[in-house]
Order: structure tokens, then sequence, then C-alpha cells
């Protein structure tokens, strides 16, 4: 399959993500507002809709590894260093420079100097305590570097060899929540990247070995069903989520990612327009959620079903994203180097 030509569904699966990305978002801000507390039955109906798009990031890092590691994309340590990670990089100096500055300086002490505050920014974005939703940038830092070593074993293996990596990277991620889940110290906080070294590669294995199947479909349709079930029930008993991303949120994702290549269209120029803006409305969504929340308090204005409420402000976010994505791209050297 050639990657370097468009592909309908790599599209629909990163602007379906996108979207997840915002519900979970959305859901959460929708919780912690006061009021909702006070109606429990609205309060777990936002929680299960930023439960259940849980999938969202897994199926962003499977789309990468399809594009990536393709052995006919070539992808040395140059490319590496010299385009993609320099863009992730200023992504973070650009946008999360100002998250960072901006919660600083509202958080600040009356007396507080401007240089400590700015001091203050600067540290955090350089020890990764960025805004929540930007860690996928830092992640996907790490996940470029490590490109070259996988594409080095992927053009040597054969298909027995992959099957084998992918049997006990998928061992691996059934283990890892578990020892999470246990919450011992000094090693929680490196065991989610296991998942994502087992989720890399195995987007490029589903979209070259893994061809379209009744049986493989059905399958994938009971995951998500039985995904959702869970997730509703866990959601209704009051459990609480466990740390990370659990074996059944990563086979929701891989069942969606394989459903996705079910995907066709004739016509997928919206799709592919969407698509190209994605990464952009990741970075600026939770900037618009943040001054509809906390300045706005939408939470207040909106007394609708929760899923309407969901509804309606994930398509404004989108929406007004993809606007400002638009004048961002304007800028020959965010257009080119960053978005």
């Amino acid at each position: 399959m050639n990657t370097s030509a468009p592909i309908p569904y790599i599209h629909f699966l990163r602007v379906m993500a996108t979207v997840a990305v915002i519900f979970i978002h959305v859901g959460a801000m929708f919780q912690s507002s006061c009021e909702l507390k006070s109606c429990e039955n609205s309060y777990f109906q936002y929680e299960f809709i930023h439960r259940i798009c849980s999938f969202a990031v897994p199926v962003f890092i499977l789309i990468s590894g399809f594009l990536l590691l393709n052995p006919k994309k070539e992808i040395t340590y140059q490319n590496i260093l010299h385009k993609y990670i320099p863009r992730i990089a200023w992504a973070l100096l650009l946008f999360g420079s100002v998250m960072n500055f901006t919660e600083a300086y509202m958080t600040r002490e009356c007396d507080e100097p401007l240089l400590d505050i700015i001091l203050v920014s600067a540290i955090n974005l350089l020890t990764g305590n960025c805004w929540d939703h930007m860690w996928y940038l830092y992640m996907l830092i790490g996940l470029y570097a490590l490109t070259p070593v996988y594409k080095a074993f992927i053009n040597i293996s054969d298909r027995t060899d992959m099957n084998i990596f992918m049997v006990f990277m998928t061992a691996m991620c059934i283990v890892i929540p578990y020892l999470r889940q246990a919450n011992i110290a000094p090693i929680n906080s490196y065991l989610t990247l296991p998942v994502f070294l087992f989720l890399y590669p195995c987007g490029y294995y589903i979209g070259i070995f893994c061809p379209k199947k009744k049986l493989s479909a059905a399958i994938a349709v009971l995951i998500l069903v039985i995904y959702c079930l869970h997730t509703a029930w866990q959601t209704w008993h009051g459990h609480d989520a466990y740390p990370g991303y659990t074996p059944l949120i990563v086979s929701a994702a891989l069942a969606i990612f394989y459903l996705g290549k079910y995907y066709s269209s004739s016509n997928p120029w919206i799709l592919n327009l969407l698509s190209m803006h994605c990464f952009c409305i990741y970075i600026i969504h939770a900037i618009i959620l943040n001054v509809a929340f906390k300045v706005l308090h939408i939470e207040s204005i909106l007394h609708f079903a929760p899923l309407f409420n969901a509804c309606v402000v994930v398509l404004f976010t989108f929406l007004l994203s993809y606007f400002v994505s638009c004048l961002l791209r304007q800028i020959p050297f965010l257009r080119e180097k960053v978005l």
C-alpha cells in the first residue's frame, strides 16, 4: 500500500479522533462545574462522554505508525532531527509558552514580579508541566526519536517476525495497566510508555497485514460493543477510571482503526481539508474551551440534555478552532514549519 497517496480512511480517523479529544475535554469541564455536581444523573452522563472517547489519542498514534513506519517512506535521524522534532518543538515553544504564561499570570501572587512569572512558565515548559492536552506533543518527540529504530527492525522482518513482536507487545499492554493500578510510585509515571510503544507499530501492522474480512470486522464491532457497555457500567456504578490506557481502551482503538479501513468516499475533499487542520485544532481547542467555561461560564447557560450540551459545545469549539487554524496558516512560517 502506498502511504504517500491520500488515504480517505486515514483522514476520516484523524478527524474523528480530534473530535473525540474535544468531547473528552468538554465532558470533563462540564463535570467540574459546581452546579452539575448536585445533579447526579447529568454528572454521570458527562463522565460517560469523557470516558467513552478515551480511544482518541491511541488512534492518533496508530495513524502515525501507519504513515511513518511503512518501509516505502524513508525516514532517517536527519529527517527526525531537522523536520519532525523541530515541528513539535516550535509548537510547544509558540503555543505552550503562551498557555503556561497565561496560567502562571492568572494564578500569580499579587506582588510576584513579572520576570518570576516568565521564569516559572519557561521551567514548566521545559519540564513537561504544560496544559494537560500538551503531554501528547512531548510523547510524540519520543516516538519520533524511536522511528528509525522501528523502521530498521521492520525493514528486516517478515510476517512471522512481526507476529511474534505483536504478541510480545500485546502481552506488555495487558500487564502494564495492572501494574499502574498497583500504584507503585517510583515506576508508575513511566508505565504508560510501553502502551504507546505497542500502538505505534500496530498502526503499520493493521494497515499492511490485516486485510478487510467479515469475521475480523465482526470481532472489531463486538469489541466496541463490550467497550461501550463496560464504560457505561463503570460510570453508572461510580468506579474510578483506571490510570492510563487499559487493555479494553487499547482494543477499542485497534478496532476503530481496523473498521476505519471500510470507510470510502468518492469525494473526500472535506475530510482532506479538515484533516490538514487537525494538529492545530488539537492545540487550539483547549484555549477556546478555557475561555468558554472559565470566562463566559457557558455551563450556566446551557440547560439542555447533557449529550446535546456536549455536542453543541464540541461543534462550536471545532469550527472556531478550524477558523483560527485557517488564520494561523496564513503565516508562512507557521504553515511550513509548525502547523
